[in-house]
């Protein structure tokens, strides 16, 4: 299943999460196009960085 999202922000990705979920109770793979640089460890990130 395709998903096009606008995963600029939190909820945008989360819902495509959820859909893939609820759909087929599993996630593969995700990838995220977003546009946006940040640079660390992902735990160490922000939405806002």
């Amino acid at each position: 299943m395709l998903i096009k999202a606008d995963s600029t922000g939190v909820q945008g990705a989360a819902d495509v999460v959820t859909l893939a979920d609820e759909r087929h109770d599993r996630l593969d793979v995700d990838f995220d196009s977003a546009g946006t640089a940040a640079a660390g460890p992902l735990t160490e990130l922000s939405e806002s960085t």
